[in-house]
């Protein structure tokens, strides 16, 4: 089965119009494009299991997605920003992605700016509390 990482991407980058690899990433942004879009691993709450088992019911990974233009541009990642959080509240119970079946994806709060990189860029971001079947 897939990670997270890349059925979030491969999801997203159907839902955004992206390519994965060229503007849309799993863990990094790169330092090109300027334009670009990640997708990383934060830390997660432990699985649930039925009682009496070890092997887990749900996992529940989270994630941080990040979006970036070029320098002194605000309105581009966070427009792509808030079209993508509302893209991941659309995860339903049951949605599928890649092969795994997802009850939710949830974004923790609006899109909001985490800081400028070295060529001062504006990078714009959320976090995601994920529940899925395990993998």
């Amino acid at each position: 089965m897939a990670s997270v990482l890349t059925e979030v991407v491969d999801y997203l980058a159907t839902e955004l119009s992206l390519t994965a690899g060229t503007n849309i990433f799993e863990t990094i942004l790169p330092d090109t494009p300027d334009a670009v879009v990640a997708v990383e691993e934060t830390g997660g709450a432990a699985p649930e299991r039925q009682f009496g088992s070890t092997a887990p019911v749900f996992e529940f990974p989270s994630i941080r997605v990040m979006f970036r233009a070029g320098a002194n541009d605000y309105n581009t990642p966070r427009a792509q920003a808030k079209t993508a959080w509302e893209k991941l509240l659309e995860i339903t119970p049951q949605s599928t992605l890649g092969s795994t079946k997802y009850q939710f994806i949830t974004p923790m709060q609006s899109p909001f700016e985490l800081g400028r990189d070295s060529k001062d860029r504006v990078v714009i971001g959320f976090n995601c509390a994920v529940q899925k079947d395990p993998s």
